[in-house]
Protein backbone atom coordinates (compact mmCIF):
# COMPACT_ATOMS: atom_id res chain seq x y z
CA UNK A 1 0.00 0.00 0.00
CA UNK A 2 1.16 3.44 -1.13
CA UNK A 3 2.06 6.15 1.99
CA UNK A 4 -0.35 9.12 2.16
CA UNK A 5 3.32 11.20 1.20
CA UNK A 6 3.65 8.95 -1.82
CA UNK A 7 0.08 9.47 -2.94
CA UNK A 8 0.17 13.27 -2.62
CA UNK A 9 3.22 13.59 -4.40
CA UNK A 10 2.03 11.82 -7.52
CA UNK A 11 -0.80 13.79 -7.58
CA UNK A 12 0.83 17.04 -7.24
CA UNK A 13 3.32 15.48 -10.52
CA UNK A 14 -0.20 14.53 -12.30
CA UNK A 15 -1.32 17.96 -12.32
CA UNK A 16 1.54 19.95 -13.00
CA UNK A 17 2.12 17.22 -16.31
CA UNK A 18 -1.30 18.22 -17.39
CA UNK A 19 -0.92 21.57 -16.44
CA UNK A 20 3.03 22.19 -18.26
CA UNK A 21 0.89 22.10 -21.89
CA UNK A 22 -0.92 25.09 -20.76
CA UNK A 23 1.98 27.21 -19.08
CA UNK A 24 3.93 26.39 -22.38
CA UNK A 25 1.36 27.53 -24.43
CA UNK A 26 1.08 30.56 -22.45
CA UNK A 27 4.70 31.57 -22.41
CA UNK A 28 6.48 33.83 -20.22
CA UNK A 29 5.69 37.17 -19.06
CA UNK A 30 7.20 39.56 -22.02
CA UNK A 31 10.57 40.58 -20.81
CA UNK A 32 12.05 42.58 -23.70
CA UNK A 33 15.99 42.81 -22.41
CA UNK A 34 18.22 45.62 -22.67
CA UNK A 35 17.22 47.22 -25.36
CA UNK A 36 19.37 49.60 -27.94
CA UNK A 37 18.36 53.04 -28.31
CA UNK A 38 18.96 54.77 -31.42
CA UNK A 39 18.08 58.97 -32.40
CA UNK A 40 14.76 59.84 -31.67
CA UNK A 41 13.15 56.78 -29.56
CA UNK A 42 10.90 56.95 -26.73
CA UNK A 43 11.78 54.57 -23.66
CA UNK A 44 8.38 54.16 -22.86
CA UNK A 45 8.27 50.95 -21.03
CA UNK A 46 7.83 50.98 -17.30
CA UNK A 47 10.91 49.38 -15.43
CA UNK A 48 12.73 48.75 -18.88
CA UNK A 49 16.19 48.72 -19.21
CA UNK A 50 17.89 50.26 -22.33
CA UNK A 51 21.22 51.54 -23.21
CA UNK A 52 23.64 52.50 -26.85
CA UNK A 53 25.81 50.28 -28.40
CA UNK A 54 27.22 53.16 -30.54
CA UNK A 55 27.53 56.84 -30.51
CA UNK A 56 24.56 58.93 -31.76
CA UNK A 57 24.86 61.69 -34.05
CA UNK A 58 21.36 62.89 -33.88
CA UNK A 59 19.34 65.30 -36.32
CA UNK A 60 16.25 67.29 -35.12
CA UNK A 61 13.05 65.36 -34.41
CA UNK A 62 9.62 65.90 -33.52
CA UNK A 63 10.28 65.94 -30.14
CA UNK A 64 13.36 68.17 -30.54
CA UNK A 65 15.18 65.50 -28.16
CA UNK A 66 17.66 63.13 -28.84
CA UNK A 67 15.80 60.20 -26.45
CA UNK A 68 12.91 60.81 -24.55
CA UNK A 69 11.85 58.67 -21.22
CA UNK A 70 8.36 58.39 -20.34
CA UNK A 71 8.44 54.87 -18.83
CA UNK A 72 8.46 54.97 -14.95
CA UNK A 73 11.72 53.64 -13.55
CA UNK A 74 13.75 53.35 -16.46
CA UNK A 75 17.03 52.87 -16.62
CA UNK A 76 19.19 53.96 -19.21
CA UNK A 77 23.12 52.83 -19.53
CA UNK A 78 25.09 54.75 -22.37
CA UNK A 79 27.51 52.17 -21.84
CA UNK A 80 30.63 54.65 -22.66
CA UNK A 81 29.07 56.16 -25.69
CA UNK A 82 28.27 59.33 -26.56
CA UNK A 83 24.89 61.51 -27.67
CA UNK A 84 25.42 64.69 -29.86
CA UNK A 85 23.99 66.90 -32.60
CA UNK A 86 24.02 66.14 -35.76
CA UNK A 87 25.76 69.95 -37.00
CA UNK A 88 24.95 69.03 -41.12
CA UNK A 89 21.74 69.54 -41.10
CA UNK A 90 21.51 72.95 -40.20
CA UNK A 91 18.52 72.57 -37.45
CA UNK A 92 19.27 72.24 -33.97
CA UNK A 93 18.31 69.92 -30.76
CA UNK A 94 16.94 71.14 -27.72
CA UNK A 95 17.67 68.62 -25.50
CA UNK A 96 19.61 65.42 -25.08
CA UNK A 97 17.23 63.13 -23.10
CA UNK A 98 14.35 64.79 -21.91
CA UNK A 99 12.86 63.29 -18.97
CA UNK A 100 9.06 62.94 -18.44
CA UNK A 101 8.45 60.24 -16.34
CA UNK A 102 9.63 59.55 -12.62
CA UNK A 103 12.92 57.34 -11.29
CA UNK A 104 14.94 57.43 -14.58
CA UNK A 105 18.19 56.48 -13.77
CA UNK A 106 20.94 57.50 -16.18
CA UNK A 107 24.42 56.81 -16.25
CA UNK A 108 28.00 55.63 -17.54
CA UNK A 109 28.42 57.81 -20.85
CA UNK A 110 28.39 61.88 -22.54
CA UNK A 111 26.19 64.29 -23.96
CA UNK A 112 27.93 67.11 -25.74
CA UNK A 113 27.24 70.21 -27.77
CA UNK A 114 23.62 70.50 -27.43
CA UNK A 115 23.00 74.51 -27.71
CA UNK A 116 20.31 76.91 -29.12
CA UNK A 117 21.59 79.38 -31.40
CA UNK A 118 21.22 82.73 -29.28
CA UNK A 119 18.31 84.42 -30.86
CA UNK A 120 16.58 81.38 -29.27
CA UNK A 121 17.79 82.68 -25.87
CA UNK A 122 14.19 81.52 -23.99
CA UNK A 123 14.70 78.13 -25.71
CA UNK A 124 16.97 76.82 -22.81
CA UNK A 125 18.51 74.02 -24.88
CA UNK A 126 20.56 71.12 -22.09
CA UNK A 127 21.56 67.96 -22.37
CA UNK A 128 18.91 66.67 -19.81
CA UNK A 129 15.75 68.23 -19.22
CA UNK A 130 14.33 66.87 -15.99
CA UNK A 131 10.34 67.48 -15.93
CA UNK A 132 9.60 64.33 -13.49
CA UNK A 133 10.92 63.26 -10.00
CA UNK A 134 13.16 61.09 -8.56
CA UNK A 135 15.61 61.16 -11.47
CA UNK A 136 19.13 59.44 -10.72
CA UNK A 137 21.87 60.83 -12.69
CA UNK A 138 25.23 59.52 -12.07
CA UNK A 139 28.71 59.01 -13.92
CA UNK A 140 28.09 61.33 -16.88
CA UNK A 141 30.26 63.28 -18.89
CA UNK A 142 27.82 66.74 -20.06
CA UNK A 143 30.04 69.44 -21.28
CA UNK A 144 30.07 71.89 -24.15
CA UNK A 145 26.18 72.13 -24.27
CA UNK A 146 24.15 75.12 -23.23
CA UNK A 147 23.29 73.76 -19.73
CA UNK A 148 23.97 70.37 -18.10
CA UNK A 149 21.25 69.81 -16.32
CA UNK A 150 17.94 72.05 -16.61
CA UNK A 151 14.43 72.02 -14.53
CA UNK A 152 11.85 74.66 -15.46
CA UNK A 153 9.70 76.37 -12.91
CA UNK A 154 6.43 74.03 -13.96
CA UNK A 155 8.67 70.92 -13.43
CA UNK A 156 8.90 68.83 -10.92
CA UNK A 157 12.23 67.45 -10.14
CA UNK A 158 11.98 66.77 -6.36
CA UNK A 159 14.20 63.48 -5.05
CA UNK A 160 16.78 63.93 -7.54
CA UNK A 161 19.85 62.13 -6.62
CA UNK A 162 22.82 63.87 -9.24
CA UNK A 163 26.34 62.35 -7.78
CA UNK A 164 29.86 62.12 -9.22
CA UNK A 165 29.55 63.69 -12.94
CA UNK A 166 31.50 65.49 -15.21
CA UNK A 167 29.47 68.84 -15.57
CA UNK A 168 32.43 70.93 -17.03
CA UNK A 169 32.50 73.63 -20.07
CA UNK A 170 29.03 74.15 -20.56
CA UNK A 171 27.82 77.77 -21.92
CA UNK A 172 25.01 78.75 -19.85
CA UNK A 173 24.87 77.08 -16.52
CA UNK A 174 25.88 73.71 -14.93
CA UNK A 175 23.06 72.69 -13.50
CA UNK A 176 20.14 75.15 -13.22
CA UNK A 177 17.14 74.03 -11.29
CA UNK A 178 14.15 76.82 -11.63
CA UNK A 179 11.29 74.40 -10.47
CA UNK A 180 10.13 72.25 -7.36
CA UNK A 181 13.25 69.99 -6.50
CA UNK A 182 12.66 69.43 -2.96
CA UNK A 183 14.42 67.03 -0.95
CA UNK A 184 16.90 66.55 -4.09
CA UNK A 185 20.92 66.00 -3.49
CA UNK A 186 23.60 67.04 -5.60
CA UNK A 187 26.69 65.84 -4.26
CA UNK A 188 30.24 65.19 -5.90
CA UNK A 189 30.04 67.25 -9.33
CA UNK A 190 32.68 69.19 -11.01
CA UNK A 191 30.70 72.42 -12.33
CA UNK A 192 33.62 74.10 -13.67
CA UNK A 193 34.25 76.54 -16.55
CA UNK A 194 30.55 77.18 -17.15
CA UNK A 195 30.15 79.83 -19.44
CA UNK A 196 30.36 81.66 -22.84
CA UNK A 197 26.94 81.90 -23.38
CA UNK A 198 26.02 85.35 -24.73
CA UNK A 199 22.39 86.35 -24.55
CA UNK A 200 20.35 89.08 -26.94
CA UNK A 201 21.70 92.11 -24.91
CA UNK A 202 25.63 91.11 -24.53
CA UNK A 203 25.83 89.65 -21.65
CA UNK A 204 27.99 86.55 -20.91
CA UNK A 205 26.28 84.02 -18.59
CA UNK A 206 27.77 81.09 -17.01
CA UNK A 207 27.22 79.62 -13.54
CA UNK A 208 28.04 76.25 -11.96
CA UNK A 209 24.84 75.86 -9.87
CA UNK A 210 22.06 78.19 -10.11
CA UNK A 211 18.59 77.91 -8.33
CA UNK A 212 15.42 78.84 -7.29
CA UNK A 213 14.27 75.49 -6.03
CA UNK A 214 13.86 74.60 -1.84
CA UNK A 215 15.10 72.02 0.35
CA UNK A 216 17.54 71.08 -1.79
CA UNK A 217 21.09 69.47 -0.61
CA UNK A 218 24.19 70.78 -2.36
CA UNK A 219 27.25 69.05 -0.70
CA UNK A 220 30.80 68.03 -2.40
CA UNK A 221 30.67 69.74 -5.65
CA UNK A 222 33.58 71.86 -7.44
CA UNK A 223 32.48 74.97 -8.89
CA UNK A 224 35.68 77.04 -10.37
CA UNK A 225 36.71 79.28 -12.83
CA UNK A 226 33.06 80.25 -14.14
CA UNK A 227 32.52 83.40 -16.00
CA UNK A 228 29.97 84.70 -13.36
CA UNK A 229 29.49 82.19 -10.31
CA UNK A 230 30.30 79.30 -8.61
CA UNK A 231 27.10 79.01 -7.02
CA UNK A 232 24.13 81.01 -6.80
CA UNK A 233 20.97 80.81 -4.82
CA UNK A 234 18.44 83.27 -6.74
CA UNK A 235 14.85 84.34 -5.66
CA UNK A 236 12.13 86.92 -7.37
CA UNK A 237 8.59 88.11 -7.78
CA UNK A 238 8.51 85.11 -10.39
CA UNK A 239 9.50 82.48 -8.39
CA UNK A 240 6.85 79.61 -8.00
CA UNK A 241 5.70 79.22 -4.42
CA UNK A 242 7.76 75.38 -4.33
CA UNK A 243 10.69 77.40 -5.45
CA UNK A 244 11.55 80.39 -3.68
CA UNK A 245 15.04 79.11 -2.83
CA UNK A 246 14.51 78.75 1.11
CA UNK A 247 15.89 75.41 2.97
CA UNK A 248 18.97 74.84 1.02
CA UNK A 249 21.89 72.97 2.44
CA UNK A 250 25.18 74.19 0.76
CA UNK A 251 27.76 72.62 2.24
CA UNK A 252 31.55 71.41 2.04
CA UNK A 253 31.60 72.73 -1.77
CA UNK A 254 34.85 74.38 -3.64
CA UNK A 255 34.29 77.81 -5.56
CA UNK A 256 37.56 79.36 -6.80
CA UNK A 257 38.36 81.58 -9.21
CA UNK A 258 34.75 82.60 -10.62
CA UNK A 259 34.97 86.41 -12.46
CA UNK A 260 32.21 87.63 -9.93
CA UNK A 261 31.00 85.58 -6.75
CA UNK A 262 31.96 82.02 -5.40
CA UNK A 263 28.87 81.65 -3.41
CA UNK A 264 25.70 84.35 -4.04
CA UNK A 265 22.11 84.90 -2.50
CA UNK A 266 20.50 87.11 -4.37
CA UNK A 267 17.64 88.82 -4.72
CA UNK A 268 15.66 90.23 -7.42
CA UNK A 269 14.71 92.55 -4.64
CA UNK A 270 14.38 93.42 -0.86
CA UNK A 271 11.36 91.93 -0.81
CA UNK A 272 12.29 88.62 -2.64
CA UNK A 273 15.68 87.22 -1.15
CA UNK A 274 16.53 83.81 -0.79
CA UNK A 275 16.15 82.58 3.18
CA UNK A 276 16.83 80.23 6.03
CA UNK A 277 19.39 78.22 4.07
CA UNK A 278 22.61 76.83 5.68
CA UNK A 279 25.76 77.63 3.52
CA UNK A 280 28.43 75.90 5.69
CA UNK A 281 32.02 74.93 5.68
CA UNK A 282 32.61 75.76 1.81
CA UNK A 283 36.37 76.83 0.54
CA UNK A 284 35.88 80.06 -1.91
CA UNK A 285 39.12 82.02 -2.63
CA UNK A 286 40.37 84.57 -5.61
CA UNK A 287 36.85 85.17 -7.19
CA UNK A 288 36.52 88.34 -9.03
CA UNK A 289 34.35 90.50 -6.47
CA UNK A 290 33.95 88.70 -3.30
CA UNK A 291 33.78 85.14 -2.38
CA UNK A 292 30.73 85.10 -0.42
CA UNK A 293 27.60 87.48 -1.02
CA UNK A 294 24.04 87.94 0.29
CA UNK A 295 22.88 90.58 -2.11
CA UNK A 296 19.66 92.43 -4.48
CA UNK A 297 19.78 93.06 -8.67
CA UNK A 298 20.83 96.73 -8.78
CA UNK A 299 21.62 97.57 -5.25
CA UNK A 300 24.32 95.34 -3.93
CA UNK A 301 25.47 93.64 -1.02
CA UNK A 302 22.63 93.27 1.10
CA UNK A 303 22.52 95.12 4.65
CA UNK A 304 21.84 91.99 6.58
CA UNK A 305 21.84 88.13 6.23
CA UNK A 306 18.69 86.03 6.07
CA UNK A 307 20.55 82.81 5.71
CA UNK A 308 23.17 81.02 8.15
CA UNK A 309 26.75 81.56 7.05
CA UNK A 310 29.17 79.23 9.51
CA UNK A 311 32.28 77.86 8.97
CA UNK A 312 33.14 79.07 5.67
CA UNK A 313 36.76 79.32 4.17
CA UNK A 314 37.11 82.55 2.52
CA UNK A 315 39.14 86.06 1.89
CA UNK A 316 36.20 88.55 1.08
CA UNK A 317 32.70 88.55 1.79
CA UNK A 318 29.61 91.19 2.33
CA UNK A 319 27.73 92.14 4.27
CA UNK A 320 29.74 91.53 8.00
CA UNK A 321 27.46 88.82 9.57
CA UNK A 322 28.75 86.41 6.55
CA UNK A 323 31.29 83.63 8.75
Amino acid sequence: MKSSTTMVTIGRLGFFLVALPLLLAVGPKECPGVIDVQCGDVLDIDHGWYKLSGDLLCPLNPSFAAVTITGERVHFNLAGHTITRDDNTGRFLERGIDVRAANAHINGGSIVDINCPAVFFDRFCSAIHLRAPGARINGMSLHDNETGIISFSEDNADGARIHGNDITGNLRWGIGLFGSAEGSVITGNDLSNTGGFVDPAGVTRGTGYVARSSDVSLIGNVANDCVRSGITLFRDENSQPAAQAQGNTVRNNTTLGNGRNGISSVGGTEAFRPSDNLIQSNTSFGNGIRDLVEAVVGEGPAADCLNTWKDNDFDVAAPDCIE
